[in-house]
């Protein structure tokens, strides 16, 4: 899934200390870009892929979607939304990420209805209340949950919580059993 340009890479990636198998990526969009005309980082440019794998007996995905301004829903984010659904469409997963969807809004809820969200409503927030760019002058100013851990009934997903100090979004943290 990474990405490149001319002075940097990015993109997602899986990390495990268990040995991974049945690697897939999926692009989300097939808009066409090549290495020297990929968008930057911005708002509502992301080329989501989703990467999944099978991680002792656990299929696990993970992207980092379509950016919007100011949390918004745009019509990119639902075409980009209703492609992820149709690709991922029968599959047993576990697939977390940086969504760039508020809980509650449109997409939420469109992606809610297929898959458990497995965040607890305790956690008011995914964002790290210093670290990301929006609470750095005001700590704890933007709170909003933007990154998710869904899953489908074959997956219980337990003991999930947040780790601040990490990178602009918190660190999720959680315990994965397959249950069927």
């Amino acid at each position: 899934g990474l990405k490149y340009s001319a002075d940097r890479q990015w993109g997602e990636a899986i990390l495990s200390k268990l040995q991974i198998s049945e690697k897939t990526v999926l692009r989300v969009t097939m808009e066409a870009y090549g290495p020297d005309n990929l968008p930057g980082h911005g708002v509502d440019n992301h080329l989501p892929t989703i990467l999944l794998a099978t991680i002792g007996g656990i299929r696990v995905g993970t992207t980092h979607f379509t950016w919007t301004p100011i949390a918004s829903v745009t019509a990119r984010q639902r075409d980009h939304v209703e492609e992820l659904l149709k690709m991922i469409k029968g599959e047993e997963l576990v697939l977390c990420g940086d969504f760039n969807i508020p809980r509650g809004n449109e997409m939420y809820q469109k992606l809610s209805e297929k898959y458990l969200d497995n965040i607890p409503a305790s956690i008011e927030s995914t964002l790290d209340p210093i670290l990301h760019y929006a609470n750095k002058d005001n700590p704890g100013r933007l709170k909003l949950v933007v990154d998710y851990i869904f899953s489908t009934p074959e997956y219980r997903v337990s003991n999930v919580r947040t780790v601040e100090g990490v990178s602009d979004h918190c660190a999720i943290l959680c315990e994965i059993d397959k249950l069927i």
